[in-house]
């Protein structure tokens, strides 16, 4: 999974709650689904392999708020691999 944070200043950097929610999510197992993780400015962006669960998306909610943020949007990456 990867973690990037976008400050206002359009600076990019790995953040201690981004540590830390990364943890949360790893110790509730949704982790393996998840491409990236995006902090801007507060609003989290999900980056998922495939579409997640309620119970997924939650997890994701609830480790935000409890770090004092509530915006979250998801997003499903589609990777598409050629053979050549």
């Amino acid at each position: 999974m990867i973690t990037v944070r976008t400050c206002g200043s359009g600076t990019s950097h790995n953040d201690e709650r981004l540590k830390l929610l990364k943890q949360m999510v790893n110790y509730f197992g949704t982790s393996e689904k998840i491409f990236k993780i995006h902090d801007h400015k507060g609003i989290l962006t999900v980056y998922w392999f495939e579409h997640p669960t309620s119970h997924e998306k939650d997890v994701l909610k609830d480790a935000w708020e409890y770090l004092r943020e509530y915006e979250i949007n998801h997003i499903v990456v589609v990777i598409n691999e050629k053979t050549i």
